[in-house]
Parts: C-alpha cells; structure tokens; sequence
C-alpha cells in the first residue's frame, strides 16, 4: 500500500513522526524524505500522487495562508480519485478547505502530536487491503483480463483451438517490465523455459506485435490443445481445452488440479528466470462449462458429483501471489476451492487436514 503526506515545512516534525509509525506497513512518501536532486519537483510529486493509495493532507494556518504547493498537490489528488484523509487543525474553517471541505476530517490538536499520529495511524492501517487481495481491485489487471477473455470467446486467439471449452490462467505482474522491447528480449530468450498446460509435447514461438505464443499443435486438424501466451510487459495466458472433457462435459477434479499445479510452477519458475518480482495477480476461468459435471475420486468413469455447473462461465476471484517461491498447491487452493462450490461441494478435496495437496483421494 502506498500513501502520499502533503505538508508545509512548517510541519514536518508532524509528518516524521506519521511516517516513522507507518514505517514497515505501507509506502510512505513525501518530499523531504525522498525528494531526489536534479528531478523535477512537480513531475516527481505528481508522480508519487499518481501511484498512490491514499493520500493524507496536513492542513495547519500556516497551510493555509502560505502553502500554495499543498493546494496543487490536493488539486492533483483530487483529479486522479484518490482517497484524501485531511489532518486538519482546530478553527480552520469549513471554506478554507476548498474541493475536500466536504471530506470527514481528522482534527489536529497541535499540542498532541502522538494522538494525531495515532489516529492516521489507525485510519491508513484500516484501509490497508488485506492479503492477497489487491489484484481483486487493481484496474490494469482487471481491465487486461476481461479484455483478453474478450477476445477468447471471439476466437481470437493467437493460434486457432480445438474446442469451445476453456481453461485460462492468467498471470500478472504489478510491476512488470517498464521496456517493453526489453521486455520481450527477456521473455524470448527464454521462451523455452516456457510449457503449455496439460500436454507432453509442444511447438516452436509464434511471434505477434504483443509478444509471443507456445502452442502445442493437434497438425492432423490444425487446431491446438493448449497454449501459453507472454506478453511483452510481463503477464502470461495459459488457456488449455485439454483439463477438461468436452465431449462427455465432466472434468476429473483430480487431473485439472495437478495439471495447473505444474503448469503455475513452471511459470513462477520462469518468472524467477526472467527476474519478474512480485506481486503477481492471479487469475483462473472457465468458459463454456455449463453443465459439466466434477468427477470426483479415483473413478475415472463414474459421474460423481453433487451438482452440475449452472453457469456457462466461471470466473473466479482473483488472488495475489507475493512469493514466487511458495508452493503452487497452496497458492491454488483458494482458486480450486471456487471451482468445487460452483459444483456443490465446500472446498476441494484432494488437499488433507494439513493443507497438503494429493492425487490421493481424500474422501
């Protein structure tokens, strides 16, 4: 989480101390601190606004008479949507705070510094996202998503696939490569670090303007079974036809699950490779299910299952992976627990009391 304190130097002893308590739990960033010599002052502050979460602005007399900056810098704050936390003295009136007069404030009692500080503390920490829950709420990675799945239900893939029936992953780097040339150059020379989901053998890159494509090819109908996309920035979609059974709409809830398991830690693997840091959102959907029913246990042929999927289209909650190194089971489980209630149950059953995942049925 990061959080922008706009201030007068008048101030500063204040905002020390608000940052000092914050240290260690969120970003904090304000221009004493982490203004860098020969950058240019608006552009670095805009920036920090731009990128930030929230935004505490410390508003005293001395703010108001003299602080032209702060206005600019609340103005900006105010024009990117940003959550404002005005940390206001006593007597400065309703007028004087322009466009966040209408914002709840925390009042400032000059001669109480550590109660201030106390109560930012409480209110940023309040708005902190719990873990593994940012990706559910970061736009780009939403927005990237939904586009792409888009564009999969239109076909337009970037190699042409077998069934209507889909299983995509999608990984994605908050912080991905800022060069996208650069970027691509990474990716590329490592591409065969990179495995489709669910198969035993697969093709060569196909190279596009958005990156590159490994397919595993069906030649004797044109068609694929799997592929895996990476995109210049950074992200990658792994869609597969092959974790499910199409034709008689059932998917072995033992054999998709081990099937992502591998397949998401060959890609953490590859995002090490690559120096892709973390967080990384992840994603998990299926498209065209309705009706496909969760085989459950070792009876590969027996349909047994609770309920079959109501929807056309599950797309489940995202989660945020903060360690590369974490094991892919555990980082799943949330994703594979969605899957088994869309088909009735409460949680998968392939993990034991320990959270320990096994092709072993537990039931």
């Amino acid at each position: 989480m990061k959080l922008f304190i706009s201030y007068s130097t008048d101030n500063l002893d204040l905002v020390k101390e608000i940052a000092d308590a914050l240290k260690g739990q969120v970003e904090v960033k304000y221009w004493e601190q982490d203004k860098e010599p020969g950058e240019d002052a608006w552009k670095t502050i805009f920036g920090w606004i731009d990128n930030s979460d929230l935004v505490v602005a410390v508003i005293t007399d001395k703010t108001v008479s003299r602080a032209m900056s702060v206005g600019q810098e609340i103005g900006r704050a105010v024009a990117k949507h940003k959550t404002i936390i005005p940390t206001v003295s006593k007597g400065i009136p309703q007028t004087a705070l322009g466009c966040i007069g209408g914002i709840t404030k925390v009042t400032l009692e000059e001669d109480k510094p550590s109660d201030i500080v106390a109560s930012i503390e409480k209110i940023v920490l309040s708005r902190k996202p719990a873990p593994g829950s940012e990706c559910r709420k970061n736009a780009e990675f939403l927005t990237f998503r939904d586009g792409r799945l888009n564009q999969i239900r239109a076909d337009n893939t970037p190699v042409p696939l077998d069934v209507k029936s889909r299983g995509i992953l999608y990984l994605y780097p908050i912080a991905g490569y800022e060069d996208e040339a650069e970027g691509f150059k990474i990716l590329f020379d490592n591409y065969q670090q990179l495995r489709p989901i669910a198969v035993g053998a697969w093709d060569g890159p196909k190279v596009d303007t958005s990156g590159f494509c490994i397919p595993s090819w069906l030649h004797q109908t044109g068609t694929c079974t799997s592929y895996v996309h990476a995109f210049k920035f950074g992200a990658l979609e792994a869609v597969s036809t092959g974790i499910f059974n199409a034709s008689e709409k059932r998917i072995n809830s033992i054999a998709y699950e081990k099937r992502l398991i591998e397949a998401l830690g060959g890609y953490l693997e590859f995002y090490k490779q690559v120096d892709i840091k973390p967080p990384v959102c992840l994603s998990l959907s299926f498209l065209e299910v309705k009706d496909f029913v969760l085989q459950v246990g070792r009876l590969y042929n027996a349909f047994n299952t609770v309920q079959p999927i109501s929807e056309n289209e599950l797309i489940f909650q995202p989660i945020t992976i903060t360690d590369l190194g974490e094991n892919p089971a555990t980082i799943l489980r949330p994703l594979f627990d969605q899957v088994w209630q869309a088909c009735g149950f409460p949680y998968s059953w392939n993990y034991d009391e320990a959270d320990n995942w096994s092709d072993q049925w537990n039931h």
